[in-house]
């Protein structure tokens, strides 16, 4: 799990630094345009513009979290070892619930190690596992759709407070 996770944040450190290279990148130009001194008021559009691109840089990291959980719930994994939404800063109360639970029910169908697929116990956690899969991937296709209007309507904010510092 942690390596997952540390491999899950490292990707997610290059986004970010991406994004402050493209405010910093704003600022030069700004400056280099209006002077080297800034005005109250292009100093605050220049704030609200870096905490829109956190914002929506936040939000993209979390529509690739979700993208990983479903990759990962589409191959046969060992849901043991799967990044938890806490991991890459989601804070859904629902997802973080029905990870957990995976993981939980993956744990008991494990320490049935001995014991023959036929064996109704077996069935009935691959069962709870795969309900389990399905709640989850409903549950991230309806929040990557979310996430996705949030990011287009941070975009449009980004776009006219870029319009108007330059």
């Amino acid at each position: 799990i942690a390596q997952n996770t540390l491999n899950f944040i490292n990707e997610q450190l290059f986004e970010v630094e991406d994004s402050l290279s493209y405010i910093e990148g704003t600022l030069s130009d700004f400056r280099s345009t209006q002077g080297v001194n800034l005005t109250t008021e292009g100093a605050s559009l220049l704030g609200q513009l870096r905490e829109l691109e956190v914002r929506r840089n936040e939000e993209r990291a979390r529509i690739r979290y979700y993208n990983y959980l479903l990759d990962y719930l589409s191959e046969d994994n060992d849901y043991s070892s799967i990044v938890s939404p806490a991991g890459a800063d989601v804070t859904n109360p629902t997802l973080t619930g029905l990870v957990s639970q995976l993981a939980e029910i993956y744990a008991r169908k494990m320490r049935m190690a001995g014991v023959t697929e036929k064996n109704p116990a077996f069935i009935r956690l691959n069962t709870e596992i795969e309900y389990t899969k399905e709640r989850i991937q409903e549950t991230v296709k309806n929040l990557i759709e979310a996430s996705r209007v949030l990011v287009d309507d941070l975009s449009y904010r980004i776009s006219l407070l870029d319009a108007e510092v330059r």
